[in-house]
């Protein structure tokens, strides 16, 4: 098994912050492909986590529940949003139970789905059939 090398890594991850910090310097197709190559860093730095669910794992384990107050949500009709009475709906589960999950904004609008109900850099939530493992469980989108 191969080790990674996380200074390596981290030193990369540091100079396309810094290419990504001032993107109207970069083409488009540049742009993009220093969004991917952040996107595979970050998940090779996470992979080893115990609390880290890959999309697909993620996925074969949790299903998500249908937004019934929303025709057009998000995430395949799943995605409760931040207001109003779906907050509500999410607020009332979170508090019954473990199966609240919140769509996040991490770095560079890398998207995370995230156990637990969170206010932070939230685009939504996802309430799910099963409850999540840990608080710190947490999935990244891509």
């Amino acid at each position: 098994m191969k080790t990674l090398d996380y200074d390596k890594i981290n030193a990369r991850r540091t100079e396309l912050e810094n290419l990504l910090d001032d993107p109207f310097d970069l083409e488009h197709d540049e742009l993009d492909a220093y969004r991917t190559e952040m996107f595979n860093l970050t998940v090779k730095l996470h992979q080893d986590d115990p609390d880290y669910i890959s999309e697909d794992s993620w996925y074969e384990k949790y299903t998500p529940i249908k937004n019934r107050l929303d025709d057009n949500a998000a995430f395949g009709g799943c995605m409760f949003e931040t207001y109003d009475k779906e907050l509500e709906y999410v607020k009332n589960s979170a508090n019954k139970s473990k199966k609240v999950w919140t769509i996040v904004e991490g770095d560079y609008g890398t998207l995370m789905i995230s156990a637990g109900f969170h206010f932070v850099n939230r685009q939504g939530y996802l309430i799910t059939e099963e409850d999540y493992p840990s608080e710190a469980a947490y999935v990244i989108l891509e």
